[in-house]
């Protein structure tokens, strides 16, 4: 597992998504892309273009549960988060695997609130931005 972390009060870590998950992901995307729930509804930070790839939790107006990812991607993101838990000493943490979405995003899109995994090198530098800017400024934002 290939990762590096920030510490910004809480720890920030970044992971080197496997080739074959990255092309899991991206061709669930592009091969399902007409099938895929507007994620936007449902999330707090209502940026128009996010669409839903997994939802396991209730049923909703707003979103039903679904599912397009096999098995290993799914397995990954838990794995992932074992992993966030474990590096942070956190213990006796029940995880749910709740939702997966995509954010189209552009230079006009901020980053939310929450764990984001964005799949797409674009998206990567958008976060390394903010994070730069943070950390030069000890914690304010311009």
């Amino acid at each position: 597992m290939n990762f590096n972390f920030t510490f910004l009060r809480q720890s920030i870590l970044r992971y080197e998504t496997p080739l074959d998950i990255f092309h899991a992901i991206n061709q669930t995307y592009e091969q399902k892309f007409n099938q895929l729930e507007p994620a936007n509804k449902q999330l707090v930070g209502k940026i128009k273009d996010e669409h839903s790839l997994f939802y396991d939790g209730e049923d909703e107006s707003k979103m039903k549960r679904h599912n397009l990812f096999p098995n290993n991607v799914l397995d990954w993101f838990m794995s992932m988060f074992h992993h966030y838990l474990e590096f942070n000493h956190i213990r006796d943490y029940k995880t749910h695997l709740n939702s997966i979405w995509i954010n189209e995003m552009n230079i006009l899109n901020y980053i939310d609130q929450g764990l984001r995994i964005y799949a797409h090198p674009e998206n990567q530098k958008q976060l390394n931005k903010v994070i730069n800017a943070v950390t030069k400024n000890k914690g304010k934002v311009d």
